[in-house]
């Protein structure tokens, strides 16, 4: 038998997340986090699935988004000077990417939520359902997270096909 924690990741609406819930491949007793802005929705997954084992993310978040906040407006900067050198009339100003404001693109925030999902992991003593706004972020997560062999990450969707695993 396998004794490491598993780590499911998803994204959808609520009746989506109704249809693979409760996850079998995760144990009874799972902890769960949520990584969007949307707040009805957090409201909502919070009624089907309880708020005792549901993570908070907004201290860790904030202390990340702190500590990576320069750093990722310098590495924007560099990309700005170099799509400028290769395209000096480029499309990269047109784009979100290009914005240092994170009320602007949600790059910055879905980098922070993948930091905060390594930083707690770590420390998992159960399984661990995360439920993403975005499949792209939710991609994101499982490309990063499938990293490691100390625990087996899958996308789990309504036909609860596993994607990937460490």
């Amino acid at each position: 038998m396998d004794n490491k924690n598993k780590i499911a990741i998803t994204y959808g609406r609520i009746s989506e997340i109704k249809k693979i819930c409760p996850l079998p491949e995760l144990h009874p007793f799972f902890q769960w986090v949520y990584l969007g802005k949307n707040v009805p929705f957090s409201l909502k997954l919070e009624q089907l699935l309880g708020t005792s084992t549901k993570i908070k993310i907004g201290d860790l978040l904030q202390e990340i988004a702190k500590e990576f906040r320069q750093e990722y407006i310098d590495y924007i900067g560099e990309l700005s000077l170099a799509a400028e050198r290769l395209h000096p009339i480029g499309c990269w100003w047109l784009s979100s990417v290009s914005e240092k404001n994170p009320f602007i693109s949600d790059v910055f925030l879905h980098f922070c939520y993948i930091k905060f999902c390594q930083r707690i992991i770590g420390n998992l003593s159960s399984d661990l359902f995360i439920v993403c706004e975005t499949r792209a972020l939710a991609q994101a997560l499982l490309s990063n997270l499938s990293q490691s062999d100390k625990y087996t990450v899958w996308l789990a969707d309504d036909s609860q096909v596993a994607v990937s695993g460490g």
